[in-house]
């Protein structure tokens, strides 16, 4: 690496120009070797701070992504909350409606099954006020009228 105080030669550090005795204050020949490795080292320190810069940009642009996708996936999580909330929704509807379906299969079976004296019984009451077939069949299951 060639130094600013001579062209052609270069230079090197520790390299005494003159004798000088070591309780000697500052001196242009003792101490300028420093000088002249500052500057010899500014572009290295330039190229330096450079990178150092273009790190810290890589650095915020990495962090802006990052935080992209966190709100991306927040978001996508969210939408998976609330269609398997929807998804519950319906399953729970379904099972409430095979349910229905279950006990009316059951009135079917007993009203298909029942003795002709309990379906006369039934005749009679279905021309009352307020009958309802469901829940007087519903009545005669829970007392075992069937056997």
């Amino acid at each position: 690496m060639g130094g600013i105080c001579c062209a052609d030669e270069p230079f090197q550090i520790g390299k005494p120009w003159a004798k000088e005795e070591p309780w000697a204050h500052f001196s242009y020949k003792r101490d300028s070797w420093l000088a002249v490795a500052a500057v010899n080292a500014l572009p290295q320190l330039m190229a330096l701070i450079a990178e150092n810069e273009a790190l810290k940009g890589l650095y915020r642009m990495h962090q802006q992504t990052e935080t992209r996708e966190m709100r991306d996936l927040k978001a996508e999580i969210a939408g998976l909350k609330t269609g398997y909330e929807a998804f519950e929704q319906v399953n729970a509807g379904l099972k409430a409606e095979a349910e229905g379906l279950r006990k009316d299969a059951e009135r079917y079976r007993f009203v298909i099954d029942c003795p002709i004296r309990t379906m006369v019984a039934l005749g009679r009451k279905a021309h009352e006020e307020g009958f309802d077939l469901s829940v007087e069949c519903d009545r005669l299951m829970g007392k075992g009228e069937l056997s």
